[in-house]
């Protein structure tokens, strides 16, 4: 008498398991077999996609980019690109500097998405707009 419920709820477990976020375990970007590098970072929701921005520590503390994620379910991430990547010229972008900390925001007022990061020293606030780097728009 209670099988054939026990069965149709084991079933339905079985299917809505198939996706997981296993804690401490490493998750890839989709195609790339390389652990996310978004430290840092934050998640914003438009467009039926999640997006994951942060910084790309895989060579140490410094400056090497601010990257850019997808994902349709918070568990598959697709890597979409560099927003920021060090300058040719040096100065607030340059080898050897601090950026961290990114956080994409919608501004109303302009109608926009925009991104903010601590630069050195944790003072310094920069702001640009993020729509040509991720179709944010």
């Amino acid at each position: 008498m209670f099988l054939l419920p026990t069965i149709l709820l084991a079933l339905a477990t079985l299917a809505t398991s198939s996706l997981q976020i296993v804690p401490g375990a490493s998750i890839t970007a989709t195609g790339t077999n390389a652990h996310l590098q978004a430290h840092g970072g934050s998640i914003v929701y438009t467009g039926g996609l999640y997006y994951l921005i942060g910084e790309n520590k895989l060579n140490g503390s410094a400056f090497q980019s601010i990257n850019c994620y997808s994902s349709p379910d918070l568990v598959d991430w697709a890597f979409v690109g560099e927003l920021l990547s060090v300058g040719d010229n040096g100065g607030d972008l340059g080898s050897g500097r601090v950026v961290e900390r990114p956080h994409v925001l919608w501004n109303e007022g302009a109608g926009k998405w925009v991104m903010r990061e601590r630069g050195e020293c944790g003072v310094e606030i920069r702001i640009g707009d993020v729509e040509s780097w991720t179709g944010l728009g």
